[in-house]
C-alpha cells in the first residue's frame, strides 16, 4: 500500500504553486500594467499562460521575469 504524503508537505506543495502562479490582476501588478495590457500581450503570443479551464487563467512567475528580460533596454 502506497503511502500518503503528509499534510504538511501538501500544504508546502500548495504554498509553492501558490507562489509561482499568479492571477491576472496579479500578473499585470507585477509586470507594472492594466490587466488589459497583459491580456492583450497574452493574445498577442508575448507571454504564455497556464489554463486552468476556458476562463481561468494563471501565469507562472518564471514567464513573467523572462518577458521582462527579453524586454529590457538600454538608453532611449
Amino acid at each position: 500500500m502506497q503511502q500518503q504524503p503528509e499534510p504538511a508537505i501538501i500544504d508546502l506543495l500548495f504554498a509553492e504553486a501558490e507562489a509561482r502562479l499568479l492571477r491576472t490582476k496579479d500578473a499585470a501588478k507585477y509586470l507594472s500594467v492594466s490587466p488589459w495590457a497583459l491580456r492583450n500581450l497574452v493574445r498577442a503570443d508575448k507571454i504564455p499562460i497556464v489554463s486552468l479551464g476556458e476562463a481561468v487563467w494563471r501565469f507562472d512567475v518564471q514567464d513573467l521575469d523572462k518577458f521582462i528580460e527579453t524586454h529590457k533596454q538600454i538608453g532611449s
